[in-house]
Formats: structure tokens, sequence, C-alpha cells
């Protein structure tokens, strides 16, 4: 990852914050804030230095200024440096990038909250993904000075759960505002989806009719419905089974020999067994075979 600092680790400078690119801003400015005040310039940024006529800059000052200047013009990729190009001090770097990637309109607004009140967690989706995707939301909606507070925040992920999770917010909508927060709601969130994740491995499959475990071969439908195989040879001699839905051919009913003209209708073998009895079916195998 491309980072900003002031290190080398095989031969290649590296810094820990990811530049700014088209899509990142939030967590760079995040990164690139904490960087800044660990370098000890983040006051360039707040409280500029102000150059007074016929006066010159403190030189305190201005290595501060020169320092965050400098890190902020490191920390962008080439795609915004075109933003920047004609910026004199580090506090009008950062507004202006603010305010390329901060559209603060009424549209910019509308189009987060919908987005905030429309998301949903999808069956099957990861947890952390859209929990992420909430926060980033709230970050952006805060940037343009749409506030939360903890409890709407927790309000808004929970309506966002899929019925199946329904047992869980009623579970929460029982525990104390005070100490149900959004680092408490992750918690108990992850834990439902890696509990639910554990039950479906440990689960063996089901009977679907009778919700027993069962180990037993089901017939297939070529089994428990099987093509009549026969011999249309004249006076051939065929047999005639019978047998469950199960697919099994150990449990015959019945068994005989008949000729092609015995009890026939249109030219084929009668059927052997009770007559309406839905729950057999009839196998013709040439007796020549």
């Amino acid at each position: 990852m491309a980072g900003l600092g002031a290190g080398a680790q095989g031969g290649a400078s590296y810094f820990p914050v990811e530049k700014l690119g088209e899509s990142n801003y939030m967590s760079w400015s995040l990164q690139m804030q904490a960087f800044l005040k660990k370098e000890q310039c983040w006051t360039a940024i707040v409280n500029p230095p102000v150059k007074e006529e016929d006066e010159e800059v403190d030189e305190a000052d201005q290595r501060l200024e020169d320092k965050a200047y400098a890190n902020l013009i490191l920390s962008l990729e080439k795609s915004q440096l075109s933003h920047v190009r004609d910026l004199e001090t580090a506090s009008e770097i950062w507004q202006a990038l603010r305010a390329i990637h901060i559209r603060d309109t009424a549209g910019s607004k509308i189009t987060l909250m919908r987005a905030l009140y429309r998301a949903r967690l999808s069956e099957g989706e990861c947890v952390s993904t859209h929990l992420q995707r909430m926060r980033d939301l709230f970050s952006q909606l805060n940037e343009l000075g749409e506030h939360f507070s903890e409890q709407r925040k927790v309000s808004i992920v929970l309506s966002s759960l899929p019925e199946s999770w329904d047992n869980l917010v009623m579970t929460l909508e029982a525990i104390p505002e005070s100490q149900l927060t959004m680092h408490f709601l992750t918690g108990r969130l992850l834990d439902e989806e890696e509990r639910r994740h554990e039950r479906k491995a440990t689960t063996p499959h089901r009977n679907s009719r009778n919700g027993r475990q069962s180990s037993k071969r089901y017939a297939t439908d070529e089994e428990r419905h099987p093509k009549e195989v026969v011999d249309h040879r004249e006076e051939a001699a065929f047999t005639v089974r019978r047998w469950y839905r199960c697919g099994s051919t150990k449990h015959l009913v019945r068994q005989r020999t008949v000729s092609v003209g015995e009890n026939t209708r249109k030219g084929r073998p009668a059927f052997a067994g009770k007559r309406g009895d839905r729950k057999s079916r009839v196998q013709y195998v040439s007796a020549a075979v």
C-alpha cells in the first residue's frame, strides 16, 4: 500500500496513510488528520499562520506550515494534484479537497439520506461489510452537518436487518438505551452471524416432510417412474411386476407371466394388481431378454 512517511523498508520509502484517490476521502481524511497530529503540524490546518504586511511569519510556524504542506501533497494520487497545484498553504489544500469530495448541497444530503434509510442487510451478506457501509453514510452526513445520536444510529441499523433477525432485534429492544450503543450492537451482530454460520455447518440433512434426520437414499424420478420395457414380438411372454414408490424391486407385490393377447388393452399387457392402486407402478420385461 502506498503511503506517507519518512522511512525505508527494502530500499523503498513508505507512509502508513493510503493516498487519496477518487473514492476514499472519508478514510483518508481521518487517517491524515491523525498523521498530521502525530507529526505535530495539525495546527497549520486549523490555525494557519497569518502573514501581516511588512512582517515575516514566525520561523517555527513556517516550519509547521511547510511540514503540513509537504505531507498533504505527498499523500495525494496524481489524479488529485491538479486540484491543489495553485494553492500555497496546507489549510487551503485541506479545504479544497474537502469541498471537492464532500459536496455540501441539499441534493447530496437527500441522496445520502435515501441511501442510509434504504440500506438493507441481504441474506448471506457479510455483517461487517454492511456495518461499514452504514458507518460511511453516517460519517458523510456528519460532514454535511447532519448529526445522529447514538440511539438513532442503533435504531437505523436495527431497521436495516431482514426478518430472519427479528428474534435478535426483539431481544436488543429490551436493553436500556444507555447500554445499547453502536459498539455493543456491532459485537452482538457479529456474534449472531458467527452462531448462524456454526449452526449451518453442523445441521445435518433432514427429511423435508417430517423433519427427521435421515441417511436413507431416496429413489430418483427415473427409479420411481421407470420406462416400460416391452418386446412387441408376437406371442412373446412378459413378466409383469408391481412395486411401491420407494423404487426398491425387493418390495414386489405380485409377479406373473402373461402373453400378448391375454387380458390386454390396445395391445399392451394388463395391469397386475388391484385396480386403482395409485401407490404402485408396473414394469414390463420381456422374458426372452
